[in-house]
Order: structure tokens, then C-alpha cells, then sequence
């Protein structure tokens, strides 16, 4: 049995701050994350050599913390742009109904109001 989940698009701390953008509470027969995603969305916020990238972290009761790296945006001229969601396999043991957070540390330079959320499968 999966179980894809999504958290609601959170805005995003300042650069270098590390911002909760949501919990995701595993289904009671989860036994391990198999997946994990970030999307950034950017909107029409990026300027002309603005760049938005940084990491996700995953920390809760029933999981070891995790760190992933999130794909790296570079604007060449401004406009529309948000990172996609490149999803991530992974293997992380879980307990069903253990809320995972999920926090994002950015490295960019926009200087607009950033959107993120996150996502994961579940294996029971």
C-alpha cells in the first residue's frame, strides 16, 4: 500500500534562516517514506541574475532527521519561474501517525515572498 502527501504552500524564511513549512502525519500502517519532495514557487518574483536554491529538512518523533538538497534556479532575465518537484528516492524507517516536519534553509537571493511546500510517500 502507498500514500503520496502533501503539505500547503508556506512562506519561506529569510535567506540563511531555517522556517518550518509544514508537518505531514504519516498513515497509521506507515512503515518507511520511500519518496520526498520540495517545490519552491517563485511566481513572477526573479530579477535578472537572481538565483533561489537551498535544502530540505525532515525532523520528527519516529524518523532520523534528514537533509536534501533542492534543485537550483538561475534567472539569466526576469520573469516566471519556480524549481520543479524533482522527487527524491529514499528508504527512511517512519511510525504511522508521527508527525514529520518539514523546514527549508534558503540560499538565494530573491527578494520577493518565496512559497514551499513538501511531499512524500508512504509504504506501510
Amino acid at each position: 500500500m502507498q500514500k503520496w502527501m502533501v503539505s500547503a504552500a508556506t512562506a519561506r524564511g529569510a535567506v540563511g534562516v531555517k522556517t518550518n513549512i509544514g508537518a505531514i502525519v504519516p498513515p497509521p500502517w506507515a512503515k518507511r517514506m520511500t519518496a520526498v519532495w520540495c517545490n519552491t514557487l517563485v511566481g513572477a518574483l526573479l530579477t535578472t541574475a537572481e538565483s533561489v536554491g537551498g535544502i530540505l529538512e525532515l525532523e520528527g518523533t519516529g524518523i532520523e532527521s534528514q537533509a536534501f538538497p533542492l534543485d537550483q534556479e538561475n534567472m539569466l532575465t526576469g520573469g516566471d519561474s519556480s524549481l520543479p518537484a524533482h522527487i527524491i528516492p529514499v528508504n527512511i524507517p517512519c511510525q504511522g501517525l508521527a508527525s514529520i516536519m518539514g523546514s527549508t534553509t534558503m540560499d538565494d537571493t530573491v527578494t520577493g515572498a518565496v512559497l514551499n511546500r513538501w511531499g512524500c510517500c508512504f509504504e506501510g
